[in-house]
C-alpha cells in the first residue's frame, strides 16, 4: 500500500497536466536535456457542440471547478481544439438557450462560460451545413468533418453518432480521461526528471546542508507545508547520479540517513509509477489513433 507521504507528493506532482506546457518551454530552451526526455504526444480534435454542452453544465454543477479534463488538457498543450466557425451558430442558437431554458441556468452566465470556451478553440472558416435532403442523417455534423479531413485531424471529439456514417472518426470522453491520465502522469515524471537533471552540478556538501535543513523545517511545518518540502526532496532525488551521491554521503551520516531514505525511496517509487502510467495511457491512445504529433 502506498505510504501516505507518497500520495500526497502524487498529488502535488500529478494531479494538473497544465503544468506541462510550462515544463516543455523550459526543456525547449535547454535542448541538450532532450534525449532524457523523449517525445511528447500532441493531439489535434475537432471539437463538436454536445462535448461543450457537457462540459459548460459540468462547470455550472461544480462551481468550485476551475476547468474540465479537457481544459486542463488544452492548458498543457497535449491537446490542441479546432471547429468551424457552424459551432459558434450552433452553440448560440440551440446549446446556450438549453442550457438556460431546461437546466435553469442564467442565460448571461452559461454566455459567459462560452466566451471563455471559445478563446481556447481555432476556428475555420468556409465549412457549412449543405442544403441537401438529408435522410436519416444530422447534416449539422458535416462542417465537423469536413474540417477534420482538411486538417488531417487526430479525430472528432462528440456524442454524435452520425460523425461515424459520415466517415469521421469520433472520439468520446473516454478518449479525454485517457489523455488527462497520460498528461498527469507526464507531468510528474518530467517535473521529477528535471529538477532531479538540473541539480546535479550541485556541491555534495551544499546538497545535504539542502536535505537537512527540509528535514529541519519538515518537521516544524503544517501538512501542507510539509508536501513542499517532500517535493523539494524528492527533485533532488529523482536523478539517479544525484541519488548515489546522496546516499553515499548520507552512509557517513547514520544520524540522517534513516529520516531521508525512506523519502528518497518514496519519491523514486512514485516517479516509477508515474512513468509506467503515462506509457501505458499513451498504448491506449496511440493504439486507436495513429494521427499524433
Amino acid at each position: 500500500m502506498r505510504s501516505t507521504s507518497t500520495t500526497s507528493l502524487r498529488e502535488v506532482l500529478a494531479k494538473d497536466a497544465s503544468q506541462l506546457a510550462h515544463l516543455r518551454d523550459v526543456l525547449a530552451i535547454l535542448p541538450e536535456l532532450g534525449p532524457n526526455f523523449g517525445d511528447f504526444l500532441t493531439l489535434t480534435f475537432v471539437i463538436d457542440a454536445n462535448i461543450i454542452f457537457d462540459d459548460i453544465r459540468y462547470k455550472h454543477l461544480n462551481p468550485d471547478c476551475a476547468q474540465t479534463r479537457l481544459e486542463e488538457l488544452i492548458a498543457s498543450g497535449v491537446v490542441v481544439l479546432h471547429a468551424p466557425e457552424w459551432l459558434i451558430v450552433e452553440m448560440e442558437s440551440s446549446v446556450l438557450p438549453q442550457l438556460s431554458d431546461r437546466y435553469g441556468y442564467p442565460f448571461d452566465a452559461v454566455l459567459n462560460t462560452w466566451n471563455a470556451y471559445r478563446e481556447k478553440i481555432c476556428f475555420h472558416e468556409g465549412y457549412e451545413v449543405p442544403d441537401l435532403p438529408n435522410g436519416h442523417l444530422d447534416l449539422k455534423d458535416v462542417p465537423y468533418v469536413r474540417l477534420a479531413e482538411d486538417i488531417q485531424a487526430s479525430g472528432i471529439l462528440s456524442k454524435d453518432k452520425d460523425i461515424d456514417t459520415l466517415g469521421g472518426e469520433r472520439f468520446c470522453r473516454d478518449a479525454i480521461a485517457t489523455t488527462c491520465f497520460y498528461a498527469r502522469a507526464t507531468t510528474g515524471t518530467i517535473t521529477l526528471r528535471l529538477c532531479g537533471l538540473t541539480v546535479t552540478a550541485v556541491p555534495i556538501l551544499s546538497l545535504i546542508a539542502l536535505i537537512k535543513g527540509l528535514i529541519a523545517l519538515w518537521k516544524k511545518s503544517p501538512p501542507a507545508l510539509q508536501l513542499i518540502y517532500l517535493v523539494a526532496l524528492g527533485l533532488a532525488a529523482a536523478s539517479p547520479k544525484v541519488r548515489a551521491r546522496i546516499k553515499k554521503s548520507l552512509e557517513q551520516m547514520p544520524g540522517h540517513i534513516e529520516r531521508v531514505l525512506p523519502i528518497v525511496e518514496e519519491c523514486l517509487q512514485l516517479h516509477s509509477e508515474l512513468v509506467h502510467e503515462a506509457e501505458l495511457n499513451r498504448e491506449k491512445i496511440v493504439s486507436v489513433n495513429g494521427k499524433t504529433a
